[in-house]
């Protein structure tokens, strides 16, 4: 009896440290897993992807909103008329501008 008693103790500890070892992994997974995953948490170098991603000309204010963070840190006109899209990188402090002409097509892009 006293032998069946310490089975199953020992299979209540081998349960408890089970389960915590299970919460360790699933808690690990979600951390490490929440980068560029998140809008408002892409890393520094998924945004200096973005920018040297965006070609003068050829991007697309579209493509631009599909791709980039959501919502802009900035949605406004510049003073030639163009609709820039502005974004703040919190990690590295520097913000991203890409402006676009009247045909949505980006027309400058820089880091004030």
């Amino acid at each position: 009896m006293a032998a069946n008693a310490m089975s199953r103790s020992q299979i209540r500890i081998g349960v408890v440290v089970g389960l915590a070892a299970i919460a360790v992994v699933i808690a690990l997974t979600l951390w490490l897993t929440r980068g560029d995953d998140k809008e408002e948490g892409l890393s520094h170098a998924g945004y200096a992807r973005l920018y040297n991603a965006a070609t003068l000309g050829q991007t697309t204010i579209d493509a631009a909103r599909e791709e980039w963070p959501k919502p802009p840190y900035q949605d406004y006109r510049d003073s030639a008329g163009n609709h820039c899209l502005e974004w703040y990188d919190e990690t590295a402090r520097i913000l991203y501008d890409l402006c676009f002409n009247k045909q949505g097509r980006l027309a400058s892009k820089q880091t004030p």
